[in-house]
């Protein structure tokens, strides 16, 4: 006997074993075939015959899944350029107009002027070479595991910038600009937390395209 909510759970293991993996669109496949069988049969069609003729009309799982990798690139590349600019622009107008500042306008030894330079060089070629370094990201396919790594090392920057900023810094009688400096350091130190997370997502995700 026909059953169609057991005739769209098997079409949905079909869209599964397919490649179609992604919650949301698959979701949203099943939503929209529903709705197309309600309309058939309420024209009169029969349910087998109104699945069918549904599931025809919206395609063969190769196609669909063909769509949606591209609609998750052109995603995954629009939300990369969003990054990369509000990166560049807080760098590249706030950051180092800010050492530009402090080096003109404080005096500071050749160490603390040195390790302000060696920042702006670090961070600048970071910026310019992010995605080579996320390139060179280990694949850690299980989700929770990437997931504790990344996790585990931004918390891990955001804790070692509080103790410095609380615990450490308050025991140094530093000038402005020296404290300008160490300041931004401790920022550059904590953020590495954040692009860890970032490039073993990234890594994931890259490796996922490439084998679809």
């Amino acid at each position: 006997m026909f059953s169609l909510e057991q005739s769209i759970a098997d079409w949905r293991k079909h869209m599964l074993a397919a490649g179609i993996k992604t919650p949301v669109p698959l979701d949203e496949l099943e939503n929209h075939l529903r709705e197309e069988v309600q309309e058939l049969v309420a024209s009169g069609m029969e349910p087998q015959a109104a699945l069918a003729a549904s599931i025809k009309k919206i395609g063969l799982p190769s196609p669909l899944r063909a769509e949606f990798t591209k609609v998750d690139k052109e995603s995954r590349l629009t939300e990369q350029y969003v990054i990369k600019v509000l990166v560049y622009t807080l760098w590249f107008c706030l950051v180092l107009p800010l050492y530009l500042y402090t080096f003109n306008k404080y005096d500071m030894n050749w160490v603390w002027r040195s390790a302000g330079i060696a920042n702006v060089i670090f961070g600048t070629l970071a910026i310019l070479y992010c995605e080579q370094i996320n390139a060179r990201f280990p694949v850690i396919s299980n989700r929770l595991r990437r997931r504790t790594i990344g996790i585990s090392a931004a918390i891990g920057g955001a804790a070692g910038m509080g103790i410095f900023m609380n615990f450490i810094l308050p025991h140094f009688p530093l000038t402005m600009g020296q404290l300008v400096v160490a300041v931004l350091w401790g920022l550059t130190v904590m953020s590495i937390g954040g692009v860890t997370l970032a490039g073993l997502e990234e890594a994931a995700k890259r490796t996922s395209t490439t084998t679809e």
